[in-house]
């Protein structure tokens, strides 16, 4: 399975929603090699985010890519999967695929956060 998302930058630190996270991640990548996703498949990207553990949340993802074909829609979500990996989902609806590629040179940008409670 190729699905490949590569990190360009992560910043670690705990300046934001102080009180709520005691650390928090901010994870920019590129996704590279997309395979082909099915309409009501899912696609995951796994990713390696140092110092992440289970427990932690994914308070925030986005991608600059329009998932929208018209009709359907599809999402992103993501969360921590194991020590140092969080794992991106792309669940596409009935009407909506992506051809092998198609993401290919999408941005997506992680915020992750260490739970203080």
């Amino acid at each position: 399975m190729a699905n490949t998302i590569t990190v360009s930058k992560q910043e670690r630190g705990n300046k934001q929603f102080q009180g709520a996270f005691k650390e928090m991640w901010f994870v920019t990548g590129t996704i590279d090699d997309q395979d082909a996703v099915l309409a009501n498949a899912i696609g995951e990207f796994d990713v390696t985010v140092d110092g992440v553990a289970l427990g932690d949340m994914v308070i925030g993802i986005s991608v600059n890519k329009d998932l929208d074909d018209g009709a359907d829609q599809a999402l992103f979500t993501a969360y921590v999967a194991a020590a140092n990996t969080v794992t991106v989902q792309l669940h596409a609806d009935d009407g909506t695929s992506f051809a092998a590629d198609d993401l290919n040179s999408s941005v997506v940008k992680l915020a992750i956060g260490r739970p203080s409670w």
